[in-house]
């Protein structure tokens, strides 16, 4: 689709078999800021499609991990329940909520992705649960007398949870790519919604006009160049619909 709107364009410049070339000076300048608009928007278009891309594979990551996470977490749970000593109970305790923060942190991440509602608080949100988990992690192993926990107590407990901290690195980066693209994403969205929309709309209506002034001699041909110009500002507003659709809202709804 964005090439043909190239073609339209450059033909109304050079002409083609069913239009005539506009040959106005004043309606050549007007396509001329028409062409560099559009220039702009198709730049606006790829990086928001890239960057819907980026998202979409962050997130199908993030679902893959939450349950192996989750079921690292029980392996941990499990060892310090066989040493039967009350002294771990809170060990036991943290690594159970271990488990429901990787969840919620999956939760969190597909709202920070689906929506721009209260993107402060949801980031908030996950900054703490990941800042939770890092220290609940580092506690469980090393000790923490701020959280009552007492240092691993064997080797065997110890390789689980280093299995399970590294998952958790690689989970924390994939939280972080997720998020940094759909806040490129944003941006795009806005400029693409805000700004080149509008303009290549109100530009091709200005070309629209001026076509109309000039168009004495080939009634039927400059109407019908009207016509391409106005579709060419509506079929931009169309694509980029689609855009936004196909690369955030359909990818998100497979997560």
């Amino acid at each position: 689709k964005k090439a043909e709107y190239g073609k339209v364009i450059e033909g109304l410049k050079t002409g083609t078999a069913g239009i005539t070339a506009i040959n106005d000076t004043k309606a050549l300048e007007e396509l001329d800021q028409l062409g560099k608009k559009w220039a702009a928007m198709e730049k606006t278009l790829d990086e928001a499609m890239e960057n819907g891309d980026a998202l979409n594979a962050a997130m199908l990551e993030i679902q893959a991990t939450t349950y192996p996470m989750v079921e690292k977490f029980n392996s941990v749970v499990k060892g310090f329940a066989e040493l039967k000593d009350p002294a771990y109970s809170r060990n036991i305790d943290f690594s159970g909520q271990l488990r429901m923060k990787t969840v919620n942190t999956a939760y969190l991440m597909e709202r920070y992705a689906r929506t721009s509602y209260e993107l402060d608080k949801v980031s908030e949100s996950l900054i703490k649960t990941q800042s939770d988990i890092d220290t609940t992690i580092s506690g469980l192993l090393n000790g923490s007398v701020e959280l009552g926990l007492r240092s691993v107590p064997n080797r065997e407990i110890a390789e689980k949870l280093r299995d399970a901290e590294d998952l958790w690195v690689k989970r924390k980066g994939l939280v972080v790519a997720a998020m940094k693209a759909k806040d490129a994403f944003a941006v795009r969205v806005h400029d693409l919604s805000a700004v080149h929309t509008p303009g290549m709309v109100a530009t091709g209506e200005e070309l629209s006009k001026l076509l109309a002034l000039s168009g004495r001699g080939s009634a039927f041909k400059g109407i019908m160049i009207m016509a391409v110009a106005v579709l060419v500002s509506m079929g931009v507003a169309v694509f980029f619909m689609w855009s936004t659709n196909a690369h955030l809202l359909k990818p998100i709804m497979r997560v």
